[in-house]
């Protein structure tokens, strides 16, 4: 992994603030603390995920029994897991005087929804591809395997809060931790392509455990995540 070269330290990148220069010597100076190395900001993601994850387990788990739908205990744990690991990102931000802006929360330009459009095509072409080559390439690869996503039997009224679980409250936490935070912190160091591809291994890594009980590891959730966050990589960069 090589350092990107000066002009290629995510200066380039809409919302990303270099360091004010030093005061003159022996004058007050005012220096904003940044965007963590990116060693550190995977450890301070990987915590926040983890922990977030634990404590809602825990809180939601100790009413579940009152609340008596399972569809709702997942809404409540997925709310909650989400709301809390924004919560605290953002508490860690303040600490570090890094403001939203600096993590790629600018105003939309109509030219991003052509180019989303124009993303998930291309997401969709190359993650088939991609799949089928590995099927050929890898004996005994399960490309049926199911993710567990905790709203079985959901109908009805209920898909609302199916929709408001995984097409909003869960898309919203990962794009602002994956795509904002952790990708803006190793493009500030590296080039593009190391900084995109390494943030989409990690949030492969994150989906692994997202499979059937009992059924291993979801390799194939991995792989398909890999190459949607490749996507949203290049769309963030964009």
């Amino acid at each position: 992994m090589s350092n990107a070269s000066s002009d290629d330290k995510g200066l380039n990148i809409p919302g990303v603030t270099p360091e004010p220069p030093a005061g003159p010597a022996g004058g007050h100076r005012v220096r904003r603390h940044g965007l963590p190395h990116p060693a550190l900001a995977l450890a301070v993601l990987l915590a926040i995920f983890l922990g977030s994850q634990i404590i809602a387990s825990l809180v939601v788990g100790s009413f579940s029994r009152s609340i008596g739908s399972a569809v709702a205990v997942q809404f409540l744990f997925v709310f909650g897991a989400e709301g809390l690991a924004l919560a605290v990102l953002a508490k860690y931000m303040q600490f570090r005087h890094i403001r939203w802006s600096d993590i790629g929360f600018t105003r939309p330009a109509v030219r991003d929804v052509w180019m989303a459009v124009v993303a998930l095509f291309v997401y969709f072409a190359v993650y088939a591809l991609l799949l089928q080559t590995v099927r050929m390439l890898v004996p005994g690869f399960d490309a049926g395997q199911k993710q567990d996503v905790g709203f079985d039997g959901a109908g009805g009224v209920s898909l609302v809060m199916v929709f408001l679980a995984l097409v909003v409250a869960a898309p919203v936490a990962e794009e602002t931790m994956l795509r904002g935070f952790f990708f803006t912190s190793l493009r500030k160091r590296y080039a593009y392509l190391v900084s995109a591809v390494v943030t989409s291994v990690v949030f492969a890594a994150l989906h692994l455990g997202g499979g059937v009980s009992g059924e291993g590891l979801l390799w194939v959730a991995a792989l398909d995540t890999f190459v949607l966050s490749l996507a949203l990589c290049y769309l963030r960069q964009k």
